[in-house]
């Protein structure tokens, strides 16, 4: 799949959430016992048609053979980032595929480690959690008017080292872009490493409005980064748009041949 393009859900060989598949396993850890995991119930957790297997366990309580699809590690405190950091590390070197989730809160303490995926939230961990969901999980789903294949998110998520969450809300998918461009505005300087977005589309919506927000994540990357955007369809009566950018490459962005280290 080439840069800045996105895929349809007619392609055989994508690989979607499929109800008739062994179940999608997502993992939500977490190295200290006060963060929000406590607080978490698998069914609280946004729900799909072909919806993943929640499963919430502290590091502790995790085995060695245990296998997720994705895992989540939550740090809400700066205390608890280096231990967090070596969770993510432990798991990833499992070959599961993992990010270090934290509240916006905890920026001012973080360093950009390029075999990690830090990805930041604008407010507290279950509303960021909620948009990790909503930007990774829905564009896998198979019943959207366009969909994204797994390895490709996975192939994106690869590419970074840190992520910002955005997100916004209206009554409209127009209006929902509008206010995601807004808050894209700081981060619209053609330099970003990637971007994954998700438009949810009502009954009332346009196809168009998803090429709207195709252009506006755009205006955040680099011509050589990957760009992803899906449509799910939605029965809510407001629409969401939200897009998780990277801000920072991880080792594996370089690694690609079309690609050229930004210069000095």
């Amino acid at each position: 799949m080439s840069p800045n393009t996105a895929r349809d859900n007619t392609s055989a060989d994508n690989l979607y959430f499929d109800r008739d598949r062994i179940p999608f396993d997502v993992l939500l850890t977490a190295v200290a016992p006060d963060t929000v995991l406590s607080h978490i119930q698998p069914r609280d957790m946004p729900d799909f048609d072909d919806k993943p297997r929640w499963i919430v366990k502290q590091e502790a309580a995790i085995a060695k053979d245990d296998y997720f699809d994705l895992a989540v590690v939550l740090c809400a405190q700066v205390v608890h980032l280096a231990e967090s950091a070596s969770l993510v590390r432990r798991l990833t070197d499992r070959r599961i595929a993992t990010v270090l989730l934290v509240p916006a809160a905890l920026n001012p303490f973080l360093s950009d480690i390029p075999t990690l995926l830090t990805v930041v939230a604008p407010g507290d961990l279950g509303q960021g959690i909620r948009m990790l969901t909503h930007t990774l999980l829905a564009p896998a789903q198979q019943d959207g008017l366009v969909c994204c294949d797994w390895m490709d998110i996975l192939d994106t998520m690869r590419d970074g080292a840190r992520a910002q969450l955005v997100s916004a809300e209206a009554p409209s998918a127009a209006e929902a872009v509008r206010a995601l461009a807004e808050r894209l505005a700081p981060l619209a300087t053609g330099e970003g490493y990637g971007v994954v977005a998700t438009l949810y589309i009502g009954a009332t919506d346009r196809m168009r409005d998803w090429y709207s927000l195709l252009n506006v994540v755009k205006a955040t990357t680099r011509q050589d980064a990957m760009v992803l955007a899906s449509a799910p369809v939605t029965k809510r009566s407001a629409s969401i748009a939200v897009a998780m950018v990277l801000t920072a490459p991880s080792f594996h962005y370089f690694r690609n041949p079309i690609r050229s280290e930004p210069a000095a």
